[in-house]
């Protein structure tokens, strides 16, 4: 999945400009495992969508609606409890993991000005959406719970500590200088493919942008690590550092990918000078919605032909084995006239 922690950090700091004292008006829960946060500031409402589904988990300013449930799941009402009223106080993102941090000034039970933290985790099958208490480091909720018995690092259930998700062991680039990138390249197996080990070895970088890189320095993508030398390691490392310092910066350069037929490809906070002409720019939320509402509706497109097509194919047996009766009364009437 192309969201990876240059996308995430492109979103904060969008969300940081756009969002930050606007105050929480409504919260919704469309789907198992989707939120949406109504959030005003003066002269304009932003709806902030979360997702914890494995395949598509995300969060990001959306313009599309969703039908919600006439009964709001219990998680959203504990949501709409604590947060709503509250205002927005900050985003942050832990080095360039894929988590998102949303800072509300709240108000506890008695009344009294309390923060909490929204943590919207995008790890794939393990995302989750967890509300806590960063004075006392406990836990409210999650959209998933789980106890030891489904996870031996941590627990996500009402009461228990909040524990960020555990590291892949990962470099952080933000931390990065030449020596310690060269050190790590070479600390990889020597059969390694370069985009493969930009992404291995370094957090917040998804494939597409690790072969983005390899592109820029005029290397092969198939490139193996035992055919580069201090040169084009050199060369990796520019290209590398200008991404990084331009995630530092908040200079990224967000594009869409889109296929011959405009259907969403790819996404990235870098420019995707690879992958050919059809590329959309703009603001990293605006074109994250775009690509999800996108593949959202060439799902249901997808969902309705199949059901179209499982119905018609049990019509033509029904009507088949129809026939089949018809043939054999035939024959049978045949059979006695004579």
């Amino acid at each position: 999945m192309p969201f990876d922690g240059l996308v995430l950090n492109a979103v904060c700091r969008e969300l940081e400009e756009k969002l930050l004292g606007g105050r929480i008006e409504k919260i919704y829960q469309p789907g198992k495992m989707e939120l949406i946060m109504l959030i005003h500031k003066p002269g304009a409402r932003q709806r902030l969508f979360f997702s914890a589904d494995a395949r598509n988990a995300r969060a990001h300013l959306t313009t599309t609606s969703r039908e919600n449930p006439t009964a709001p799941p219990l998680f959203c009402m504990v949501l709409r409890k604590h947060l709503e009223g509250g205002r927005i106080a900050g985003f942050a993102q832990p080095g360039l993991e894929r988590v998102l941090v949303v800072k509300i000034d709240s108000r506890d039970e008695l009344g009294q000005p309390a923060e909490k933290h929204l943590v919207c985790e995008i790890m794939g099958k393990h995302s989750n959406i967890i509300l806590f208490e960063p004075s006392t480091n406990t836990i409210i909720d999650g959209i998933k719970k789980y106890s030891h018995a489904v996870s031996r690092f941590r627990e996500v259930l009402p009461g228990r500590p909040y524990l960020a998700p555990p590291t892949q062991g990962k470099m952080d680039p933000l931390k990065l200088n030449e020596e310690r990138f060269r050190l790590a390249c070479l600390d990889s197996p020597l059969d390694t493919p370069l985009p493969n080990l930009l992404q291995k070895r370094f957090e917040g970088l998804s494939t597409v942008t690790c072969r983005e890189i390899i592109y820029r320095t005029g290397l092969a993508p198939e490139t193996l690590l035992n055919h580069c030398g201090d040169y084009e390691l050199r060369l990796i490392w520019q290209e590398f550092s200008k991404i990084i310092s331009q995630a530092v910066t908040g200079h990224l350069k967000p594009c869409l990918v889109a296929g011959r037929k405009g259907e969403p490809v790819d996404f990235a906070a870098v420019e995707l000078s690879h992958m050919g002409q059809n590329i959309k720019h703009g603001e990293m939320n605006f074109l994250l919605d775009l690509h999800f509402a996108a593949q959202e509706s060439l799902e249901r497109l997808s969902r309705q032909r199949n059901s179209l097509a499982a119905l018609l194919n049990k019509e033509i047996a029904r009507v088949g084995k129809k026939l089949d009766l018809y043939a054999f009364s035939i024959d049978c009437l045949l059979y006695t006239s004579d």
